[in-house]
């Protein structure tokens, strides 16, 4: 009877304390549990406790994109991160990235509301910055730019630098060039922080360098003189294994000792093919993966065709050659590994590139293949390479097997390659499987886009139903899987229900709420309206511009003519999200982006939202109770639901924010 409790709501809030929120503001949990809130004009913490606010930045810019947490805390940074090359003219980042786009570069300490970065400052000469790397562990932020080789000559020759900084005080520790040839060598990829030391490839050298004073450790050359290769992508790996430090660039792969960088190998080999997705030490050798990225580009969108077929390459630690007679051709781009002994290694590839763009997503037709690779023999264990629809989600291995997931097909798989049994998902799943292995137990549960539970025992043919459908997951698309060993539990949650169910389907939690959602006719009339918002947007422009004689030739009437197109398409896009408001889409997905992104912290706590007597409430839900412990109103149904509340599961806490007032409650005990 306990978990049949759900109808007994046990409010267990305390509310702390109110604030007004500025209009328009912004805000984040940040790891301490204070919250960040910030607009286009401020940026202040609030105390998670009291409500009060710690500090308030009097020096920080104005940032259209929002703060974020910089690769850990407590730096947050706001601003744009422009990953060209330092040689790239100016002009050239103009067109790119034009006045009205661009943005500077700032960070912060959310700690303290210390200022550490500012490009707009310009202290140390900076023309933008390329990327950016924070050691939590000696308290530094390393800053990788373009700038002037000397700022303090009026005419210097513009280079890749390093520059780094207390991120405590803001204070600067050293700046350098990140190459031994200044205004020619430049760095090229990511930073790596390990061991206190900071690593990285010119186009020219692999580098080590003391990240507390930017002593350079050592320098070995990856490319000596002239060299027709095109510079494409890069890879840096420590091998833990041997103290190693590989790096790949300009078609080569050295290797060198990571503790004075003296090289392993006497010749590097070389690899044909631009660029390296993957690499992994193991008894046999150094076993990499290549991409197939264009020659003279770091990232192509090559859609559905790879223009170079992807390779896997076993590498000598002895001499630096191939153990392999030669390169073995693999389905696509490896994307995801099960490692099943020390010399198997079952391997997930995609053939197309993932696309950047939002009108490029074909993700339900692509295609996942997976096959088991012998590395000592260098070959593919399957008879065929089997092949699924869809974007891969999940793939796991266990006693019975290999279940691999992708967003339109769960397939079970022997060890030697035989499919076991598959089931097609009809409407793309974003959901993993989930496993049971106790006691000799092995089962997996997984659930269809009818809201039917299917079980799979370990060695049967096929999976089998389980219970009845949970129907309100039919509107509510299911967000999340997950067996409870101690309770004996299936826990299946979408983002305003909750159901526990027993490995036979027999349902002893229950809690659901109304979707945010409209009926069809509805969705399309708001789908409807956006376009048609939009091409009228588009109209307009045009018939104003040539009303307005405005040729663009100038830089006045050009920058006239950006203005009056973006009032406009500003205006488009306001009447757009009123027709899309109609949809219920992007308020649902908003709420469940956000659970999504805490739900692994959470524990037996879930948060849901749902709508009551036509207003949106947020649920916080014990599953050890089986009973919502919280009953939170957010107000009417906005486009900007997402931000309505913020959950920390540590100090059992929420915020939730009704217009302009922001509310925090406490979970009593």
């Amino acid at each position: 009877m306990g978990y049949l409790a759900a109808s007994l709501f046990i409010w267990l809030q305390t509310l702390l304390w109110e604030h007004t929120l500025p209009a328009q503001a912004d805000m984040q949990l940040l790891p301490d549990g204070n919250l960040l809130i910030w607009t286009n004009r401020e940026l202040y913490v609030l105390s998670a406790k009291d409500g009060q606010i710690i500090w308030r930045c009097g020096a920080c810019q104005t940032f259209r994109s929002g703060w974020r947490l910089l690769d850990g805390y407590p730096l947050v940074e706001a601003g744009q991160i422009i990953p060209l090359s330092p040689n790239t003219p100016p002009d050239s980042v103009d067109r790119a990235y034009p006045s009205w786009r661009l943005e500077p570069y700032q960070v912060i300490n959310a700690l303290t509301g210390r200022e550490i970065f500012s490009l707009r400052a310009q202290k140390e000469g900076f023309t933008w910055v390329i990327g950016r790397r924070f050691i939590p562990e000696q308290g530094i932020l390393v800053i990788h730019s373009a700038g002037a080789d000397n700022p303090k000559k009026f005419i210097s020759s513009q280079t890749s630098i390093l520059a780094a900084y207390d991120a405590r005080t803001g204070a600067l520790l050293w700046r350098q060039p990140a190459g031994k040839k200044p205004g020619s060598e430049y760095l090229l990829g990511e930073l790596i922080a390990y061991g206190g030391d900071l690593y990285y490839l010119t186009q020219q050298a692999l580098y080590a360098v003391e990240a507390r004073t930017g002593t350079v450790r050592w320098r070995a050359p990856v490319v000596e003189g002239f060299t027709l290769r095109a510079i494409t992508g890069t890879y840096l790996f420590i091998d833990e294994a041997r103290d190693y430090v590989i790096g790949f660039t300009r078609g080569r792969l050295i290797a060198v000792r990571r503790k004075d960088g003296v090289a392993v190998w006497n010749r590097l080999p070389e690899i044909r093919r631009n660029n390296l997705v993957g690499a992994f030490s193991s008894e046999a050798g150094l076993l990499v993966f290549t991409d197939d990225v264009q020659p003279g580009s770091q990232e192509a969108s090559t859609g559905r065709n790879l223009f170079f077929p992807p390779q896997a390459l076993l590498i000598r630690y002895t001499d630096g050659g191939l153990a392999w007679p030669e390169p073995l051709q693999v389905p696509g781009l490896l994307v995801g590994y099960i490692p099943l002994s020390e010399d198997r290694l079952f391997c997930l590839f995609v053939r197309e590139r993932s696309w950047r763009g939002l009108r490029n997503e074909p993700r339900d037709r692509w295609q996942t293949v997976v096959n088991i690779l012998d590395i000592p023999q260098g070959r593919f264990l399957f008879r065929q390479a089997l092949s699924l629809p869809g974007s891969l989600l999940h793939a796991a291995s266990f006693a019975g097997g290999i279940l691999v997931q992708t967003s339109a097909r769960l397939q079970g798989l022997s060890e030697s390659g035989d499919i076991l049994w598959e089931k097609p998902i009809r409407r793309p799943a974003e959901v993993p499987f989930a496993l049971r292995e106790e006691g000799g137990i092995a089962q997996a549960f997984i659930v269809d886009e009818t809201g039917q539970v299917y079980r799979w025992d370990a060695g049967a043919s096929t999976p089998q139903p389980i219970g009845s459908p949970l129907r309100n997951l039919v509107q509510d698309p299911p967000q999340g899987l997950l067996y409870d060993n101690a309770q004996g539990l299936l826990w299946v949650w979408g983002g305003s229900a909750v159901y526990g169910l027993t490995p036979a389907g027999e349902l002893k939690c229950q809690f659901e709420r109304a979707v945010p959602a409209q009926p069809a006719a509805i969705r399309l009339l708001g789908a409807a309206a956006a376009l048609g918002a939009y091409a009228t947007s588009a109209c307009l422009t045009q018939m104003s511009l040539a009303l307005l004689g405005l040729e663009e030739s100038s830089t006045s009437q050009r920058n006239t003519a950006i203005s009056l197109r973006r009032n406009l398409q500003s205006a488009a896009l306001g009447l757009g999200a009123f027709g899309t408001a109609l949809l219920g889409d992007v308020l649902w997905e908003g709420i469940v982006k956000r659970r999504r992104a805490q739900a692994d912290s959470l524990g037996p706590l879930l948060f849901l939202a749902g709508l009551k007597e036509d207003r949106l409430f947020l649920y916080t839900f014990d599953r050890s109770r089986c009973a919502p412990l919280m009953e939170v109103p957010l107000g009417r149904p906005a486009l900007s639901a997402y931000d309505l509340y913020e959950v920390d599961p540590l100090e059992r806490r929420v915020f939730a924010r009704e217009g302009r007032t922001l509310r925090a409650y406490a979970l009593s005990e």
